[in-house]
C-alpha cells in the first residue's frame, strides 16, 4: 500500500532572513523526499510567519495536519528538520511522542525516519545542533518574561551588590533582602560621590574606588584568598542602578515579536530616592564637563587629581584675541564649582599648565624608556602581575565551562525522560527543565563576563613589542612624543599625577607602586 504523506513547512520572518528557510524550498525538498521513499503527497500544509515557539497543534496549518494524522487521513508527516515542528525541546518531544503513539511516521530530511524503535536521542541531537544554545536562550527568555508578567522578581546569577536573595521553601528567588554590611558600603559610595567625605566636596569615581580599595573593603568578586580592587566602572554600575532606591528593572526582548520590554518590581531600598537622583545629577554634571573639554586631547584627563581630593579638569586659554595661540592648563574641580556658585570654596590650589607638567613627567618616563633593557624588564614584570591577577578568573572560567557541559548533558537526560513521562511526572520534569534553563543562562552570562575580563589585557605580547619598538624609535631622536603616545606609556604604567602645595608627584602603579616628587613652577589663574 502506498503511504499518504503530508509535507509540512513553516517559516518565521527570522527564518527567511537569517537562514533561508523559504516555504517553496521546504515544500520542494519534502516532495523529492517523498518521491525517493515511494510516498504519495496528498497535502502541502504551510504556516507562514508563525514562530517556532508556538505548539505544533496550535498553529493554523499545524492544527490541520495534527487532526488529519490523528484521524488517519494521512500516514506520514514530512518536515525539513525537527525545529519546523517546534523550537522548544519539550514541545518538540511531546509532539513526536504523540504522533508516534498515533501510528504516524515522522520523517525529517536531516534525520530520516523517527520511529518508536529508533533512538529518540537522535531527535535530541538534532535539536542540539548549531543553534542549540539559541534555543535554550529563547526558552529561558520566555520563562523569565512570564515571571515578569506575573509580577515576580527575575534575576540571573549572583545577587546585586548590597543584597541577598530571598527564597521560598522550594529555593526559588522571590525577592531581595538587604545585606547590611554591603549596604553600608553602598551608602558610603553615594555619600562620597554626592557630598564628599566631610573634608572635601563630591569625590570622583576614581577617588572613591581608590579609597574603598585602600580600606580593604571587598568587592562582590572578592574571596577570602583574593581581593579585587574597586574600579571606576564598578562604581558607575552602582551609582546608576535604580535598585538601590528600591526599583528593580528587568529588561528583555519579547521572543515572539522581537520588541524590547521593561518590567519593574519593588525591592527593599538601601538609599532614598533623593540621594539616588542627586547622584544622577552629579554624573550628568561630570559628563557635561567631559564633553565640554573633549575638543582638545588633554594629556592628563582622568589621571590628574588635586591634593584636596577632587579631580582636575583641563581648560584652554589664549595668548591673544585671535585665539590662534592656545595654552592648556588644569583647574581643581572644587575651584570650578566655587566659581560656578555650586559650593563654598575650600581649595586654593593654583592651576597648572599642561606643557610644564608634561615636560616634567616625561623627564621621568624618559629615564625608563631610554633604557631598553630596564624598560622591557618592567613591562615583563607588569605583564606577569597581570597574568597572575587573571589566574583566579581563568580557573573560574574552566569551572564554569565544565558546569555548562554538565548542564547540557543533564538537559539531554531530562529530554529523554520526558518522552516517557505522563501526568504529574511530566509536569515535574518540565519544571526541572525550566530551572535548568535558568541555571544554564546564568552560567552562560558568567562565562561571557569572564571571557571579556580575560580578553581585556593591557600588556599582551603584541603590546609589549609595540612599546619596545616605540622606545627604540624614541631613542633615535624624538624629544617629546605626541600626547597620544605619551598617554599610552602613562596608561601602561597605571600613572596618576597628584598636584598639591605648589608641587606635584607622579605615581606609577606598575610594575610596583612608585611615587616620584616633581617640583614645578605653577601659574596663577590670572596668568597669560
Amino acid at each position: 500500500m502506498i503511504k499518504r504523506a503530508i509535507v509540512y513547512a513553516r517559516v518565521s520572518t527570522d527564518d527567511q532572513a537569517d537562514r533561508g528557510y523559504s516555504l517553496s524550498a521546504q515544500v520542494e525538498a519534502g516532495r523529492k523526499y517523498a518521491d525517493v521513499h515511494g510516498f504519495t503527497v496528498t497535502s502541502e500544509l504551510i504556516d507562514d510567519g508563525v514562530a517556532g515557539a508556538l505548539a505544533f497543534s496550535e498553529r493554523p496549518a499545524g492544527a490541520t495536519a495534527w487532526t488529519m494524522l490523528r484521524q488517519h487521513q494521512a500516514d506520514v508527516l514530512i518536515v525539513q528538520n525537527v525545529d519546523r515542528l517546534s523550537r522548544d525541546v519539550v514541545n518538540l518531544l511531546v509532539t513526536i511522542r504523540e504522533l508516534l503513539r498515533a501510528g504516524v511516521e515522522v520523517h525529517c530530511l536531516d534525520l530520516g525516519r523517527v520511529t518508536s524503535e529508533y533512538d529518540i536521542m537522535l531527535v535530541i541531537r538534532g535539536w542540539q545542533g548549531s543553534d542549540e544554545r539559541e534555543k535554550i536562550r529563547t526558552r529561558s527568555i520566555r520563562g523569565k518574561r512570564q515571571k515578569a508578567l506575573e509580577g515576580k522578581i527575575v534575576v540571573c546569577g549572583r545577587p546585586t551588590y548590597g543584597y541577598d536573595f530571598l527564597r521560598d521553601d522550594k529555593g526559588r528567588v522571590v525577592n531581595f533582602t538587604v545585606n547590611d554590611e554591603q549596604a553600608e558600603v553602598v551608602r558610603l559610595i553615594f555619600e562620597w560621590y554626592t557630598q564628599g567625605d566631610g573634608e572635601s566636596g563630591p569625590l570622583p569615581q576614581r577617588e572613591v574606588a581608590k579609597r574603598l580599595t585602600a580600606a580593604g573593603i571587598p568587592t562582590s568578586r572578592s574571596t577570602r584568598r583574593t581581593r579585587q580592587a574597586w574600579t571606576p566602572s564598578t562604581l558607575l554600575r552602582i551609582l546608576r542602578n535604580p535598585a538601590y532606591k528600591g526599583l528593580w528593572i528587568y529588561r528583555t526582548t519579547n521572543p515572539d515579536n522581537s520588541e524590547a520590554e521593561e518590567f519593574t518590581s519593588a525591592i527593599p531600598p538601601i538609599i532614598d530616592a533623593d540621594t539616588w537622583e542627586l547622584a544622577q545629577i552629579q554624573r550628568e554634571r561630570n559628563s557635561r564637563k567631559a564633553r565640554r573639554n573633549g575638543k582638545y586631547n588633554y594629556l592628563f584627563t582622568g589621571i590628574i587629581q588635586c591634593g584636596c581630593g577632587y579631580s582636575m579638569t583641563g581648560h584652554t586659554r589664549y595668548t591673544d584675541s585671535t585665539k590662534e595661540k592656545p595654552y592648556y592648563y588644569y583647574y581643581c574641580n572644587q575651584t570650578v564649582n566655587y566659581f560656578s556658585g555650586l559650593e563654598e570654596r575650600e581649595c586654593f590650589e593654583k592651576s597648572i599648565r599642561e606643557g610644564v607638567l608634561a615636560a616634567a613627567v616625561w623627564d621621568v618616563m624618559t629615564n625608563i624608556i631610554t633604557n631598553p633593557a630596564e624598560f622591557k624588564e618592567k613591562l615583563l614584570e607588569a605583564q606577569q602581575v597581570e597574568l597572575e591577577d587573571q589566574k583566579p578568573k581563568q580557573a573560574e572560567l574552566t569551572a564554569v565551562e565544565s558546569l555548562i557541559v554538565e548542564a547540557e548533558s543533564e538537559a539531554a537526560q531530562l529530554a529523554t525522560a520526558i518522552t516517557k513521562a505522563t501526568g504529574l511526572v511530566e509536569k515535574v520534569l518540565q519544571d526541572k527543565i525550566t530551572a535548568l534553563n535558568e541555571r544554564y543562562e546564568a552560567l552562560r552570562t558568567r562565562k561571557n563576563e569572564l571571557e571579556a575580563a580575560l580578553a581585556n589585557r593591557r600588556l599582551t605580547d603584541e603590546t609589549i613589542d609595540e612599546l619596545i619598538q616605540f622606545a627604540a624609535n624614541f631613542k633615535t631622536g624624538i624629544d617629546r612624543p605626541s600626547n597620544k603616545d605619551m598617554r599610552q606609556v602613562l596608561d601602561t604604567f597605571d600613572a596618576r599625577v597628584i598636584v598639591k602645595d605648589g608641587g606635584a608627584k607622579l605615581e606609577l602603579g606598575l610594575p610596583e607602586p612608585t611615587s616620584i616628587e616633581l617640583r614645578l613652577p605653577l601659574i596663577s589663574k590670572s596668568a597669560n
